[in-house]
């Protein structure tokens, strides 16, 4: 037996054993983990008893046993282990036990793989070879080596399935009555291989997806039916084993193994298919009940089928316009369908299946929706939710006790201290769907209750307490003051004298610190230091006893400033070896001002793709707060996401053994709209970034439908098609545009997205896509006009036309504005749905050009709410405007808010303006102003159906911004808005200017640009520039955008006056299902055997990759412009040979210059000199200028390098170590 070499070259790896006493208390497995290395003693003792007894099963236990907790001990032998394994399964000759091992090193390659993907996934796939060392591999090797040990282990089809499954029981878990649906190891194998190949995600792994209504077809036909071509990989993979293992199954006499495979198969198709999925696995269900409806095992087909039904009744009652007829009529039919199962087979094991659905469909709901805190002395309305149900009763307690007492007590002492006020039974009508009931209950007094709700068929009740009171409250904190604010919560006035109860809380219970008063305004003030605690405060009087305990939370100190460090590098992605250069800019924000930090020393960390650190350089900032320096990439390390880090900020590049684009697809944008029923035409080009084209280039392409619609997206078979490049290496595709239907609600548009795909001569593949959009040709019209409209002011209400794309057609358009009737009920805010027309005031026509606005005469109208409205085609678009003048003394039309922001951006000296109204009676309103750290004005009018002019002169002192805070409390509503006030900002923006500039080089040719750095007004400005150049190509591979723009410190919102949540909360006592007296049905589940691999909660180890040993180069450098072109030579190289009489290209560094800290001149010029590479290519420029108070401006440019004459040699993509290549002309 060949297995026992496999045994011997893993003892190889294994150290002295070392014996410890069983622990009766623990497991085999947790003992094992405890001690490993009796694990692996007790894996000899097996594997010599199995020598002994020719006992494959008991050889690979011991196999498993060995290797689980060798890696245990050294989880770094991961590697060596596996390739060991390798090794020896290739000379085994006994298939069933080969095939066993085959599964469990597909389990142990995908293990590895999951638990290291992070770190494989960043890697450059390897394709033309695989590295000896595992701890190199790539995702696309582990996909493929995972496959290969699958496909290996259900090889010996035949013998497998001649195999019982209890013949090896040895490295099962245990034998379960379920193993009967899949009696051999030929079944545990391929759920072994299904369930591997689902759990391994890999990028080579991905599942593909498809629409063929055959992936749910009746097994005959499955089995003889070919998979789709869409499928690919493990899709096709798994649905193969589906096909094999059916085709089986069908052959033998065990109809339920058979019928569970075949479920199990629909469950997947399920998953893979895009359209019409649910119909056609419950299609499928359906003939398999009707089939074998005379099979007690139809039952576990039955199941599925009723839970299709539920699935689909949920998403039937996720509208809010579900009928409640069909409802209870889908649930009845869920109801007798599985009755009729329960009939046919009620002493089946699994007969539960159906019975918990129909107990679930007859389930008793009861609940109770009601306000935390409630105004007495009216009759509370409360919503009452029941199903199933004929009865509830409702109890109301007095707890004549304070709240913090009460929330003190332990739960069995609470009953003790309540008296019965209110008891009433209500009468419902039981149904199958939720019903709702309004019922009242009254609370005369204020005070502390408890409202309990019971029914006949619960154990016990259900409570939720409640707060009586006439009092209202909000507070304002601070780190070292609190002010309280106390109104009556239904007319808003101030309550003077309330007493407010401050408290830590001291879980279970409060310890009171404080006692204050308010004053005549309703105001009170405390001075407890919420820098290190959070508080909690009450409000009561003696007409309102209780009141809601309500937190204060720990004071957050919103910083003043913030230093900020921000990190350029040359590109993004770079290979081992090579030399990274980068700039820093330090500067700090405040609320107002940004400035560049100079004289700042910094600590620049190089980390490699493990957080670990490769070296370290110190530098200091100049005056306009920048740095550089550079980093030698380690030539051997780990590809992965390397990190430059400092306090306060940090970038991250990407290392890979990458090989550089050599062609780019790019799209032409279309010249015409196209709509519905067009035969759209798509052109492009392909060609290298030097600007050759490719001729006659094979193009893939698949044209897809993605419709506008978010929530129900629109799957359509996928157009696949070829077409060829012409001698310009210029490509057209054409299909035409099919009307795909919308939604009413929704745009018609939608879009194709096309995606190409094109491979050279020398094997190399670039994908790229694009999107059409494809318009209806019914032009929509959109409307923009502001929602608030001063008929003092010229106002354009702009009209625009939609689903026409770029047509410049005129269309006809019919636009109205009407009056419509002011509401009777006040508004809570501006969202009006009544659009009942009072009168029309304009009408007009219009021929628009795509956009076009008008501007009405509003003058003469009265205020209030209108309605503009414009047809184009019979399509209309409307938008309702308030119109309103400064003058106005009330609101336009009834609100209980009516607030217009006339002037809130000011130069100091300037005066902001707001107009605030409302037209209740009697709103006691109090606004404050703000600036950051002090309040400037306080002040307490009382409205009437009246607008208020609140004006305030901005002074210079004020800094940046101001805060204008206005609140009132009425009608038991609390209304509160913030308006800041900012200060008219300076346009800070500069503008890099090109003077001298080509685009368009020779490779290694001498250059010389001129830019010129200008501010908003044209005016020269003094600024350092950061300007760099890199291969563009390397864009396909790592997008490298940077955007610096510093921002203002952000202040927040200081001394806002913060609503408690209970004043607005809705409890909710919900009787659970367990409080019911109900049966229950409990199901046994289908536990199958599996391999005992000894993994379990016990095992805390990770496998992870092996290091490689690393030499680390440290160091520092300060770049200047006169540096880089010693420093550039890192990655060309130098042969220090005399020129040669034929000038070779030798330069292919991939950033052609950095220069950081370049100087503009008094005019703002600057001059950058450089030899471009030899590569022909394309090349991003960049140029960022900052100045000492961080002005920014940013330019980005491309350059193309070519020859007149160029020949592209076809090389092999890769070579080996010990490889030889020979290049002739």
């Amino acid at each position: 037996m060949r297995l026992s070499k496999l045994l011997i070259g893993i003892l190889l790896f294994i150290g002295s054993a070392t014996y410890a006493q069983h622990s009766p208390q623990d497991t085999l497995t947790a003992y094992y983990y405890r001690y490993p290395q009796q694990a692996i003693k007790d894996a000899e003792a097996l594997y010599r008893q199995a020598i002994k007894n020719n006992d494959t099963p008991l050889l690979i236990k011991s196999l498993i046993l060995k290797t689980t907790f060798t890696l245990a001990i050294d989880h770094e032998d991961y590697p060596a282990i596996l390739s060991e394994v390798e090794k020896y399964l290739s000379q085994e000759t006994d298939s069933a036990g080969i095939a066993v091992i085959n599964s469990y090193c597909a389990q142990l390659y995908a293990e590895y793989y999951n638990n290291n993907s992070y770190l494989i996934n960043q890697r450059t796939p390897v394709t033309d070879y695989i590295p000896e060392d595992i701890a190199s591999w790539s995702s696309n090797i582990f996909a493929e080596k995972i496959k290969k040990c699958v496909a290996a282990s259900l090889l010996p089809a035949r013998k497998l399935q001649e195999t019982p499954l209890s013949a090896y029981k040895a490295i099962l878990t245990s034998l379960t009555p379920a193993d009967s649906l899949r009696p051999t190891l030929y079944d545990f194998l391929c759920y072994r291989a299904i369930n591997i190949l689902l759990q391994t995600n890999t990028p080579g792994f991905a599942e593909t997806s498809s629409d063929s209504p055959l992936l749910f077809a009746p097994a005959d036909e499955f089995i003889a039916t070919p998979i789709p071509a869409e499928l690919k990989g493990r899709s096709a993979t798994i649905l193969q084993i589906w096909q094999e293992l059916l085709r089986f199954r069908k052959k033998q006499a065990n109809l339920p193994a058979f019928l569970a495979t075949d479920l199990d198969r629909l469950e997947y198709a399920k998953k893979l298919s895009s359209e019409d999925r649910d119909s056609l696995y419950l299609k499928a269900l359906q003939e398999l009940t009707q089939k074998y409806i005379g099979s007690p095992f139809v039952i576990e087909v039955m199941a599925k089928e009723a839970n299709e039904y539920v699935q689909a009744l949920s998403s039937f009652t996720f509208g809010q316009s579900a009928d409640p007829q069909q409802l209870i009529k889908e649930k009845e039919k869920i109801i007798n369908f599985c009755e009729k199962g329960i009939h046919l087979y009620p002493k089946y094991t699994r007969i539960n299946l159906l019975r918990s659905i129909v107990s679930e469909m007859k389930a008793p709901k009861l609940s109770l929706q009601l306000p935390e805190v409630i105004y007495p002395e009216e009759k509370v309305a409360l919503k009452l939710t029941s199903q199933n149900l004929d009865n509830a009763t409702l109890q109301i307690y007095r707890i004549d006790l304070t709240t913090e007492a009460y929330e003190q007590l332990k739960n069995q002492d609470k009953n003790n201290v309540q008296r019965k006020v209110y008891e009433k039974r209500f009468t419902l009508t039981p149904s199958l769907i939720e019903q709702d009931t309004t019922i009242h209950i009254p609370l005369p007094e204020a005070g502390l209750y408890q409202i309990s709700l019971n029914t006949t068929e619960t154990k016990h009740s259900v409570s939720q307490t409640v707060i009586a009171t006439h009092l209202f409250s909000n507070s304002q904190n601070s780190k070292n003051q609190q002010i309280y604010s106390v109104y009556d919560s239904k007319s808003g006035k101030p309550i003077p004298k309330a007493k407010i109860l401050l408290y830590k809380p001291n879980y279970p219970g409060y310890t009171l610190l404080d006692t204050v008063f308010t004053n005549s305004r309703g105001l009170a003030f405390s001075s407890q230091n919420l820098s290190k605690q959070n508080l909690a405060y009450q409000v009561i009087n003696p007409e309102n006893p209780n009141g809601p305990i309500n937190p204060i939370y720990r004071w957050y100190t919103s910083p003043t400033s913030q230093n900020h460090t921000t990190l350029i590098t040359d590109r993004r992605i770079y290979r081992p070896g090579q030399t990274v250069y980068y700039k820093g800019i330090g500067w700090k924000a405040t609320l107002d001002t940004l400035y560049a930090l100079e004289g700042q020393k910094y600590k620049i960390s190089f980390k490699d793709a493990n957080d670990k650190e490769i070296a370290q350089q110190e530098v200091t900032s100049n005056r306009y707060g920048s740095f550089t320096g550079s980093f030698v990439i380690p030539a051997r390390i780990l590809n992965g996401y390397f990190t430059l880090y400092t306090e306060k900020g940090q970038t991250t590049i990407e290392v890979a053994d990458y090989k550089r684009p050599e062609f780019e697809i790019t799209f032409h944008k279309p010249t015409r709209t196209y709509f519905v029923g067009d035969i759209v035409r798509l052109k492009g080009q392909v060609g290298s970034f030097s600007g050759v084209k490719m001729a006659n280039t094979e193009i893939n392409y698949t044209i897809s439908v993605s419709s506008p619609i978010f929530y129900f997206p629109r799957r359509d078979t996928t157009i696949h098609g070829i077409t060829r490049s012409n001698a310009e290496g210029n490509f057209e595709i054409t299909f035409k545009a099919q009307d795909i239907p919308s939604y009413p609600s929704f745009r018609n548009s939608y879009l194709y997205e096309i995606k190409v795909k094109v491979t050279d001569t020398k094997g190399e593949t670039e994908e790229a896509g694009t999107s059409i959009p494809i318009y209806s040709g019914k032009a929509t019209p959109a409307l923009q006009i502001p929602e608030q409209v001063n008929k003092q002011q010229r106002t354009a209400f702009h009209i625009s036309l939609e689903e026409i794309g770029n047509d410049s057609s005129a269309y006809p358009v019919k636009y109205t504005i009407q009056k419509l009737v002011s509401p009777k009920q006040l508004q809570t805010n501006l969202e009006i749905k009544d659009t009942i027309v009072e009168k029309n005031i304009l009408e007009g026509h219009l021929d628009v050009f795509r956009k076009d606005s008008i501007f009405p005469d509003l003058t003469q109208q009265t205020s209030g709410i209108y309605l503009f409205t414009v047809e184009c085609n019979q399509i209309k678009t409307n938008r309702v405007f308030f119109l309103y003048s400064p003058l106005d003394q009330k609101p336009p039309f009834p609100t209980y808010e009516w607030i217009v922001r006339e002037k809130t951006t000011c130069r100091p000296g300037e005066t902001a303006r707001i107009l605030f109204g409302t037209s209740v009676k009697e709103a006691y309103v109090r606004y404050d102003i703000y600036t950051s750290d002090k309040l400037i004005k306080r002040s307490y009018p009382v409205l009437s159906d009246k607008v208020l002019s609140i004006d305030i002169p901005f002074l210079k002192e004020y800094g940046k911004q101001i805060w204008v805070y206005i609140s009132y409390v009425k009608d038991k509503k609390f209304f509160s808005e913030i308006i800041p006030i900012q200060k008219t900002k300076p346009d800070r923006k500069l503008t890099v200017e090109t003077k001298v500039f080509r685009d368009h080089l020779i490779p290694g040719q001498s250059e010389t640009w001129k830019l010129r750095v200008v501010d908003a007004t044209g005016k020269p400005v003094t600024a350092e520039l950061l300007a760099m150049m890199y291969d563009a190509s390397l864009d396909k591979i790592v997008p490298n955008h940077f955007y610096f723009r510093p921002i203002y410190l952000n202040p927040g919102t200081p001394y806002a006056w913060i609503c408690p949540f209970r004043y607005n909360f809705n409890n909710r006592i919900i009787l659970s299902d367990h409080i019911f007296r109900r049966p229950s049905y409990p199901v046994t589940p289908l536990s199958f055997s599996e391999l005992q691999t000894y993994v379990s909660s016990h095992s805390h180890y990770r496998f992870s990759t092996k290091a490689l040993g690393n030499t680390y180069m440290t160091g520092s450098a300060k770049l200047a412009a006169s540096d880089f072109a010693e420093a550039a030579s890192d990655e060309a190289g130098s042969s220090g040979m005399p020129t040669p009489e034929i000038n070779y290209r030798e330069n292919f560094q991939e950033t052609a210059f950095f220069y950081p800290q370049l100087q503009t001149d008094p005019e703002g010029y600057v001059d950058i000199s450089f030899t471009i590479p030899d590569a022909t290519t394309q090349w991003k420029f960049t140029a960022l200028a900052t100045t000492p108070a961080l002005r920014t401006g940013q330019l980005s440019e491309t350059i193309v390098t070519s020859k007149p004459l160029m020949v592209r040699p076809n090389l092999p993509r890769f070579l080996r170590t010990g490889d030889q290549t020979e290049l002739a002309k």
